[in-house]
Order: C-alpha cells, then sequence, then structure tokens
C-alpha cells in the first residue's frame, strides 16, 4: 500500500470538558477528493484545523507524510471566515504574495504566485484590488494563495457556501485541476447531493467517523439516521440516489 498525503489515526480533541472528536480514523491518498459532510457541530471544522496543526490533538494522531522531494507535506487550511481583510487596499497579486515572498524569496514568490493565478483562472486580474473581487473570484484567489505554498494537502471549509451555480463551478473546477495534479483535497460540505454527484470518496463525520466510501455505500438511510437523526431518507431515480427530507426545515437540518 502506497503511503498517503494524511493519515489520521484515533484522534480526539476536546473543548474542555466537551469531547469534539473521537476515535476519528481515515487516509486520503495524493489526488483524492474528499467530502466531509455532517450537521453543525459535527466536528468538520475541527478535524480540519487539527490536520492543519491548529488545535492540540488530546489522544491519536495526525501524520502529513512526505512527498517526493523527502519533505514534510505541506498543509494548507481554507476556514469558513479567511483572515484576510477584503477592504484592506491590495491587488490579487499583492493578496497572493503576501507573506510568502518571505519564505520563498521575491522572484520565486512572484513566480509562484502568477503560475497559481493563471491555475484558477485570476490571471487577467492581477492588478485587480481585491475588494472589487466578486464571491467565487475571492474563493479562487484563496486557492491560488494554498497553491503557490505548493501545499500536497488541501483543506477547504465550506468554500461553496453563497457562492452561486457559475461560481461553484468554476471553484469546483481549480479543486479537479489540483486533485489530477496529484494534491489531496478534502472539502467540508453541508450539501449532501452535490458531494453525491461531484465526489468519488465521501466522509460521514458526526464527532466520529460514521461512513467512509463511494457515494452509493455511504448514503443510505441507516448511515444518514446515525449522522442526521430520521428526517432523511434516500430516493433512487434513474440518475442516482436524490436525499430528500421529510422535515419542513431542510435547511437547518443540513
Amino acid at each position: 500500500m502506497s503511503e498517503p498525503a494524511v493519515e489520521v489515526s484515533g484522534l480526539r480533541v476536546m473543548y474542555g470538558p466537551a469531547v469534539a472528536l473521537e476515535g476519528v480514523a481515515f487516509r486520503a491518498d495524493a489526488g483524492e477528493r474528499v467530502a466531509v459532510v455532517g450537521p453543525n457541530g459535527a466536528g468538520k471544522s475541527t478535524l480540519f484545523r487539527s490536520i492543519a496543526g491548529l488545535l492540540p490533538v488530546r489522544d491519536g494522531s495526525v501524520r502529513l507524510h512526505a512527498g517526493g522531494n523527502g519533505s514534510r507535506a505541506p498543509v494548507a487550511y481554507l476556514p469558513q471566515r479567511p483572515g484576510l481583510d477584503w477592504s484592506f487596499p491590495l491587488t490579487v497579486l499583492d493578496a497572493v504574495t503576501l507573506g510568502l515572498d518571505l519564505e520563498l524569496g521575491r522572484h520565486r514568490a512572484r513566480t509562484a504566485a502568477l503560475d497559481a493565478l493563471e491555475l484558477v483562472g485570476l490571471g487577467e486580474l492581477l492588478s485587480r484590488r481585491i475588494n472589487r473581487l466578486s464571491g467565487g473570484e475571492q474563493q479562487r484567489l484563496l486557492i491560488a494563495r494554498a497553491i503557490a505554498r505548493s501545499a500536497r494537502v488541501l483543506l477547504m471549509d465550506e468554500p461553496l457556501a453563497a457562492l452561486d451555480a457559475p461560481a461553484r463551478e468554476r471553484v469546483f473546477r481549480c479543486v479537479r485541476d489540483l486533485a489530477d495534479g496529484g494534491v489531496a483535497v478534502l472539502i467540508a460540505l453541508h450539501d449532501l447531493n452535490f458531494a453525491a454527484a461531484n465526489f468519488p470518496r465521501v466522509i460521514l463525520l458526526n464527532r466520529t467517523v460514521i461512513a467512509d466510501g463511494s457515494p452509493e455505500q455511504v448514503f443510505n438511510e441507516a448511515n444518514l439516521s446515525r449522522t442526521y437523526g430520521s428526517h432523511l431518507r434516500v430516493v433512487r431515480t434513474e440518475e442516482g440516489g436524490l436525499i430528500v427530507s421529510d422535515m419542513c426545515c431542510q435547511e437547518r437540518a443540513l
């Protein structure tokens, strides 16, 4: 078995006396696209922050394995609320190189930033102020910042929320391209049907891993009941399974 890009084993994370994650274990290989889905409070953000090294782990381990150059695999984390101040008078290029020049030097940082911006489709907006970007362009800018740092593992927490359909498709196209280039991409999502239609692998999470596998394996009523409660069910159609709610308040439940 080849060495994975990231390996989580017996992970336990606490917030004071409260257990946020318990016994979480999985591995993700280079080039995989994995959707991590679960209700609010299930621990998706906690899991990503733990993998990124931003939270202490009570028990278990997170291992980011070396890439082809023999160094520790870098990880990039895109939180739901990025720390970038969108009102600050930065250009798109400045925002990507911010801090990177201290790591790589000015010339290498600029080259890496230009390559990353071309990859996400923002190569023509180098001089645009970041406060003039659309929501989808902002997400692609954040992805470019991660790409420029040569992340082997990319963690994205609800990157498609509040985006319209064209913006969602552009951002997701970037995700597919990254995975095709060998990056392990893990994305936290609320939209179960989007996860089922667009990800070859899904992890159902509710403080521990409920199920892990293909959408066909994972999305059944027993697993959904354990994760969300009894109000979700799977309707089989010619196009595949469709997850629906038998309650009026689906948005709150998901």
